[in-house]
């Protein structure tokens, strides 16, 4: 047997430590915010539930019969992030320029592939008709077989020990019988594809559908909604959960008073698949796409009046939602046969109706493929991004002025009843700006004074400050460029050892030169410890 040891502390070097716990970090972190090849594709989820920080929900806007201060004012929340910016000085200069530079990413939703169904099956559940049935045919086995076994069961009744027998004998009659009503043969019922998800509590005396089953509580808002006669029969559904969304609530009770259900988990080329008259119809299993985004650069001339700014802002702005078009327009027309939207892009619905499928349409996938390709208007969403720009006086400091710019994504937030926002995504993810000064632009902010027992100097100087975000210089080469993070880390300086040419010697201090040379010994050796030693950096958060 192998032993394992572990490894002395002391033995491994602290810049060995600071890449592995770095690597550790960063991993977590691109997967937090989408980025690499994990966050390439997203299968069976929407990305906003998904991808946790560095990007943009559509802003929310304040009611307009809003009361109190927070529905007027505060409409944004931590776990929904509408503006993202930085807050810097500059000095008062009117022959100079800043740039700002901004990059994102987009998620397209695609068609799944046959290899994506078969890792993931759809899952169909009873339909209401067929629940209805099925738990009457239940309902009356189970009372008929209570008044048959009074003997057996005694005072006890559905809580003997020996009713659990009874009931799953009983249950599984109810439910073929219950088939041949329908017109189904019973072998369905021995399909592999069949499984229990369930326990139901059975309400004596209510035979209606969306009674019976507690799955179907959240249909009611939407079937009540629209008439009888709007009900889709062409593929198209108003139902807005996805299969493996699809939540149940149960509910703890003795076995003598709850019924078990069941659904079907069907992949392409499955056998013995479901018939259409027993399942609901299902939304077509969600995969998104990652597309990045340059939405351009826009250069502020500090010596042009506030109207001169906004009106190069406002075409900026209308160039970012250019950007985001033409990339979507070159996607639907891409071939690339696994991920190119001219193959798989998604067909869109219309109204709170979207594509829906059958157990039939997923066991020839490759078929079905081929009809949702055909006629098809591809779903694409309506991304607004827009940068806000204010320069303002600064009371303290006569010469400098404070600048704060702020991106910002002005798409509509949309009802989760539409077709729209189930087929498209308009957040912006993996936002990055970057603001690059010309020399001499760029002042620090000094924030307010603090005890001078706290720190050996009087004031805490920083390069800006986020706005939902944090800060960041670019690096030794590119100090003049500030950009956002979304991972404010912070290096703490280390006093590292360094060996001494040559000791010191009190008759070389007292020689004719002072010792000059030993201190150029050590000058030489402290210069390269600095150009060995690793940069740090600092980020700050607001």
């Amino acid at each position: 047997m192998t032993q394992l040891l572990y490894p002395n502390g002391n033995d491994v070097t602290h810049t060995t430590k600071e890449a592995v716990a770095s690597a550790i970090l960063y991993q977590t972190y691109d997967r937090l915010r989408g980025a690499g090849p994990t966050g390439r594709i997203i299968y069976r989820e929407k990305p906003s539930r998904v991808i946790h920080t560095q990007h943009l929900l559509p802003r929310r806007q304040p009611s307009s019969v809003a009361v109190t201060y927070a529905e007027k004012d505060d409409v944004t929340s931590p776990v929904h992030i509408g503006t993202a910016g930085l807050t810097f000085q500059i000095a008062d200069r009117t022959h100079a320029a800043i740039t700002v530079g901004i990059r994102a990413c987009i998620y397209l939703r695609m068609l799944p592939s046959a290899a994506d169904l078969l890792a993931a099956k759809v899952v169909f559940r009873l339909s209401k008709n067929a629940r209805s049935i099925i738990l009457r045919h239940r309902r009356e086995a189970l009372k008929r077989a209570e008044d048959e076994n009074r003997a057996v069961l005694g005072e006890e009744g559905r809580k003997s020990p020996k009713w659990l027998e009874i009931k799953n004998r009983v249950t599984e009659e109810a439910e073929g019988s219950a088939l041949l009503e329908l017109g189904i043969a019973g072998a369905i019922l021995q399909s592999p594809t069949r499984q229990d998800v369930l326990v139901s509590i059975l309400a004596e005396g209510d035979e209606e559908p969306t009674s019976d089953d507690p799955a179907v509580e959240e249909e009611q808002d939407t079937a009540a909604e629209a008439p009888a006669s709007d009900q889709p029969d062409n593929g198209l559904s108003d139902t807005a959960i996805d299969a493996d969304e699809q939540t149940v609530q149960t509910t703890a009770a003795g076995d003598g008073d709850t019924l078990k259900a069941f659904e079907f988990a069907v992949g392409p080329g499955d056998a013995n698949a479901p018939p259409d008259a027993l399942i609901e119809r299902e939304q077509i299993p969600q995969k998104w796409l990652r597309v990045p985004v340059d939405l351009g650069e826009f250069r502020i001339d500090l010596s042009l009046s506030a109207p001169e700014i906004d009106r190069d802002l406002a075409a900026f702005n209308a160039e970012m939602m250019r950007r985001i078009e033409a990339v979507i327009d070159a996607w639907q027309a891409d071939n690339d046969p696994t991920v190119g939207g001219l193959l798989w892009g998604f067909p869109g619905g219309r109204g709170t109706q979207s594509r829906t499928i059958t157990p039939a349409d997923v066991v020839g996938w490759d078929q079905s493929l081929a009809g949702l390709r055909t006629n098809r208007r591809v779903a694409r969403p309506t991304i607004i991004p827009v940068l806000e720009y204010e320069n303002l006086e600064d009371p303290l400091h006569p010469d400098e002025r404070t600048v704060r710019i702020i991106l910002a994504n002005e798409s509509d937030l949309l009802d989760a009843k539409l077709a729209l926002a189930r087929e498209t995504d308009s957040t912006l993810y993996q936002v990055e700006m970057s603001v690059a000064f010309d020399p001499g632009v760029h002042r620090p902010i000094r924030l307010d004074r603090i005890a001078p027992s706290y720190r050996y100097n009087r004031y805490l100087a920083h390069d800006a400050l986020g706005i939902n975000c944090g800060v960041r210089r670019r690096g030794l080469t590119d100090a003049t460029v500030l950009e956002t993070t979304s991972l404010p880390v912070y290096y703490q300086p280390l006093i590292r050892q360094f060996d001494l040419p040559t000791p010191p010697n009190f008759d070389a201090l007292g020689s004719n030169d002072g010792g000059l040379g030993i201190v150029r010994g050590l000058l030489v050796a402290f210069d390269d410890w600095l150009r060995t030693a690793s940069p740090r950096s600092c980020d700050i958060r607001a």
